[in-house]
């Protein structure tokens, strides 16, 4: 073989090589501290460019059974099948949004507390006074049992942070990411609210883009009954919360008013989610 040739045989497996690394997520180990993160402008996969903290969740074929808690790792495993659907109060019979029994309700509270939920595809979410790359921490990788995953973010991560995520893997899957959280006003029935807003990843077949989920991830978008729900009214209202006169209102994650704040991860085949937070400049 001439040189020529060896050289047209290395950029072929080169650039083969390249367009392999496409869907794969950056190295999460010694990821830069988020202090520094500066946030201007979008790479070329939808990304900010900047230091980030970078976590990936993955859906696994077979439920993880080795003890995963403590994990200083940047992953969390989730059922490639499963997770309860937060659906619509107001869907109608026939739409792929109504509530069935068992169902989680965007937007309202439905019975049961957080020790009777099925944690399967739930990533308990807590908050924590750190700053920068070490207020971030997966403290159980396993939401494929009973007891679900913990993750743990800056207790100000909202409106301090900007979170982006892609969907990666094989083409096909999708997967829907909403928060919820208990009413701490409703000790007797233990309450759920899940956000209206819910994150919606589908992986397609053309090159993966990731999408701002800010909002969806790091707040809850509910409507509560000003008169049936007067103290969780007053409670955010003193808290500096607009509550509008039909009783929307946009919680952040960790609120007080509300506690065991969750991700519901119902996931529909998506192999690997990565997400990135970025500290806003």
């Amino acid at each position: 073989m001439n040189l020529r040739s060896l050289q047209g045989l290395t950029a072929v497996v080169l650039a083969a090589a390249l367009a392999a690394c496409a869907d794969t997520p950056t190295a999460t180990v010694g990821s830069p501290d988020i202090n520094t993160a500066s946030s201007q402008g979008q790479t070329g996969n939808g990304m900010q460019s900047g230091s980030h903290y970078n976590l990936n969740i993955i859906g696994v074929d077979k439920d993880k059974t080795a003890s995963l808690k403590g994990s200083s790792g940047h992953r969390i495993f989730v059922r490639l099948y499963g997770g309860q659907q937060v659906c619509d109060p107001d869907a109608l019979p026939g739409d792929d949004l109504y509530c069935d029994p068992g169902d989680l309700k965007g937007g309202r509270s439905v019975d049961g507390t957080w020790a009777g939920l099925d944690k399967i595809n739930k990533i308990l979410l807590t908050p924590n006074s750190a700053s920068g790359v070490d207020g971030f921490a997966v403290l159980d990788a396993n939401a494929t049992d009973t007891d679900g995953a913990e993750f743990t973010m800056p207790d100000n991560v909202y409106g301090g942070y900007t979170v982006y995520a892609r969907a990666l893997g094989k083409p096909g899957g999708s997967a829907r990411i909403t928060t919820c959280a208990d009413e701490i006003y409703d000790e007797t029935t233990g309450e759920i609210w899940c956000s209206a807003e819910t994150a919606v990843m589908t992986r397609e077949k053309k090159q993966p883009k990731a999408e701002d989920v800010t909002e969806e991830l790091l707040s809850l978008t509910i409507t509560i009954d000003l008169t049936n729900d007067a103290d969780l009214a007053q409670c955010l209202t003193e808290g500096g919360l607009n509550v509008s006169p039909s009783g929307e209102v946009t919680v952040p994650v960790f609120n007080p008013c509300f506690e065991n704040y969750f991700w519901n991860y119902d996931n529909n085949g998506l192999r690997l989610l990565q997400i990135r937070f970025y500290r806003v400049s």
